[in-house]
This record gives structure tokens, sequence and C-alpha cells, in this order.
């Protein structure tokens, strides 16, 4: 999901990425769910035997009863807790340059005199093509001109061709 904030005076213009991260919420109940039934038959197994030996199990049924009670608070939680959503900004400010922002909130200013181009790039991960944004800057750091850098632009969560094409329209 792209959104862009633009300055009324032109000033500014911010792209915001978001995307939706799941963190395997239903296979951390599905495991929950598994850690109550096996409590259950352990506390139980652990019930039998000292019945075995004639001993007080009133202690064991109340830790077996703690024990469901915070599982079952743990599912409730996972079941409430929404999904996360992560987010890396681009701040281009034609005067100055450009900030890139990832989501671990790790800034990187571009001066604008820097800045050489800006491009659209495809890459494999794994066996599946992917589009991302880069910036190509010059390294003043030393006297040749012929150094470059590339930051690239949403690092973490590689938008689609889509919204990267409308990024770059706007910038």
């Amino acid at each position: 999901m792209l959104e862009i904030d633009k300055s009324s005076d032109d000033k500014y213009v911010k792209f915001t990425v978001r995307k939706k991260v799941n963190n395997w919420k239903y296979f951390k109940i599905i495991v929950m769910i598994m850690m109550l039934m096996g409590n259950n038959m352990i506390i139980s197994d652990i019930i039998s035997e000292y019945n075995n030996f004639n001993i007080n199990i009133d202690i064991n049924i109340n830790i077996k009863m703690i024990i469901n009670i915070m599982i079952i608070g743990m599912i409730i939680r996972e079941i409430i807790n929404k999904d996360t959503i992560i987010e890396e900004n681009l701040l281009i400010i034609p005067t100055l340059g450009i900030q890139i922002e990832d989501l671990r909130g790790n800034k990187k200013f571009i001066p604008r005199e820097n800045i050489k181009d800006i491009v659209i790039n495809e890459g494999f991960k794994g066996n599946k093509v992917i589009y991302y944004m880069c910036v190509i800057n010059r390294d003043n750091t030393n006297n040749n001109n012929n150094n470059n850098n590339i930051e690239v632009v949403f690092p973490n969560i590689l938008p689609s061709i889509s919204i990267l094409e409308e990024v770059y329209r706007d910038t």
C-alpha cells in the first residue's frame, strides 16, 4: 500500500510504503492448542502416578488449572492481536535531496548534488524476479568521481512494480 504526502507549497513529497505481516498467527494458535492438550495429558499422567502412592494431589490440580489458564490467555491474545504493519519511507526535498528510512528507523540522507540517477532495477531473490528502486549517488569522499554508491529504496518491503513506477513518476 502506497501513501503519498505532498506539501501544499511543493517543498517536499513523502512516499510511505506499508505491508501487513502475518507473523505466523494461525500456526502459533495451533501450537498453543497442542500445548494445552499436551499439558492436560502430562499432568493427568503425573496425578495417576501420585495416586498409586496415595499422595494428596490437590496441589497438582491447582498447577494444572494455572498452566491451562495461562495457555488459554496466550491463545486469546493471539486471536485478538492484529497483524503487524511495517513501513518504509522515501522523503524527497527537491532543494536539498532525498532521505531513505527503513523499517528499523534508520535514515540515510543523500544530498541533491550527489544524486546521479534514480532507477528501477530487477534482480533475483531465490527463483523469483523482484523489482527494486535505487538511488545512484556519487561518492565525493575522494577526488575520483567515478566511484558510485547505490542505495536501495524500500529495501525490506520490496513493493510491486506498479508502486515503484508510481513513486518513480512522482520523483
